[in-house]
């Protein structure tokens, strides 16, 4: 069309000599513009096109997506449609595919906003936009790649590789307990050979040694979660830390059970064993979010204190306080650990070590790197006094948090100290 509005210039600049040439000019104009709408209209005509967005039932934070458009030509003649940014020329009831990828930041509810789909006219003048796919809402589940990374790597017997410690899940004691079946870290000596036979898959024998633990799982829901610590958000970060932990306890057979905290308890879920205790941990922590208020890690000690939990490994997921509020936590750690463990979870700020490595080359770049040494700094003398208290504290990067805090439950397991 842009042609053809060009090639009315010739008649306009005659015009600039005999009037005669502005009526032409206007004229060209007129009919150009008659063709558009003309063309316009036709092209809503030109064919039926349908168009599917396919998707996964379900996304995972922070993991990229495949997500597919199918479209879909109908009719018995050639049309040229847009999806997107993508152009495609359609044959006679040809079918195409345009592919792209989706990255959820986000937990819950996606909106995927309606797709419409463009036809162009006849003449090639003029798009017309119609219908395609409707919106679309997608639930994007708490990120679990760490989780699927160490149940693959346990049945692969490679647990090595992940960085995971390897523990004796056998107890020690003579008294008979029950049976199960057999995991990659049992002693071969463990087999009851009987069993096996009858249930035709490895079965070992569990002595009373090896008696449940409880394990609680405190999220911490105040405001300092809402901070991100690269593409994903601290609150999501514990997240995922909090269900790796929880699913390595339960394959353990080790009760678990979940604290939602800010100044007040959100949500508690009493500590019990099985899938169904996964599932329930994984429906309270989906809504998780991180509030606007500052977070009580008293409310902790209360809690335990009014359920009467049994002497328990507390998990805390949390983020260092600077040096104002840190004095609620190390005081609240030390009491729970009056008759609890306390195991504290706490990743670094990737971006603050790194302005604290970089190499000055401002007078800006120095301020930064004196504010993010101090702040270091600060995160060591409060790492060191709640190690002092009798807490573990696991001070990993982010991407390392998840892993770490197995680590340090199996080696809670492997020396007895619950």
């Amino acid at each position: 069309m842009v042609v053809l509005l060009v090639l009315g210039v010739a008649p306009a600049a005659w015009g600039a000599l005999e009037p005669v040439g502005l009526l032409l000019a206007a004229l060209w104009d007129a009919g150009v513009l008659c063709l558009f709408f003309l063309d316009a209209r036709a092209a809503g005509r030109v064919g039926e096109v349908r168009v599917v967005r396919r998707r996964p039932p379900q996304l995972s934070l922070g993991s990229t997506h495949r997500i597919s458009v199918d479209v879909r030509n109908l009719a018995s003649v050639r049309v040229r449609v847009r999806v997107g940014e993508t152009e495609r020329d359609l044959g006679p009831f040809e079918r195409a595919t345009i592919d792209d990828t989706l990255t959820p930041t986000h937990r819950g509810d996606l909106e995927l906003p309606a797709l419409p789909i463009w036809l162009l006219g006849p003449l090639s003048l003029a798009w017309r936009m119609r219908a395609g796919a409707p919106a679309d809402t997608v639930v994007v589940a708490p990120g679990l790649r760490h989780l699927r990374r160490m149940r693959l790597a346990a049945r692969r017997h490679d647990a090595s590789r992940l960085g995971l410690r390897r523990v004796r899940r056998d107890g020690q004691g003579d008294e008979f307990a029950k049976l199960r079946e057999y995991g990659p870290d049992d002693d071969l000596r463990r087999i009851d050979w009987k069993a096996t036979a009858r249930r035709d898959r490895p079965i070992t024998r569990v002595f009373e040694a090896e008696r449940s633990q409880n394990v609680i799982l405190a999220v911490d829901c105040g405001r300092t979660m809402a901070g991100y610590s690269g593409p994903v958000s601290r609150m999501d970060r514990a997240v995922e830390g909090a269900l790796v932990l929880a699913r390595a306890a339960l394959d353990m057979d080790d009760r678990v059970g979940l604290l939602l905290f800010d100044h007040r308890v959100l949500t508690w879920v009493p500590p019990r064993k099985g899938p169904r205790q996964f599932r329930a941990i994984l429906s309270a922590l989906y809504d998780a979010e991180a509030g606007l208020t500052w977070a009580d890690p008293r409310e902790i000690v209360r809690t335990l204190r009014l359920r009467g939990a049994r002497r328990s490994l507390v998990a805390v997921f949390t983020e260092l306080p600077d040096p104002m509020e840190a004095e609620a936590l190390t005081s609240a750690v030390k009491v729970l650990g009056r008759r609890h463990l306390p195991l504290i979870i706490a990743p670094d700020d990737p971006l603050v070590r790194a302005h604290a490595e970089a190499f000055p080359e401002t007078a800006d770049h120095v301020w930064r790197r004196v504010a993010a040494s101090e702040r270091l700094a600060e995160r060591r003398r409060l790492t060191e006094g709640l190690r002092r208290t009798g807490a573990v504290v696991v001070d990993a990067s982010p991407g390392a948090a998840a892993l770490a805090a197995v680590n340090e439950y199996l080696t809670v397991k492997r020396r007895g100290r619950l």
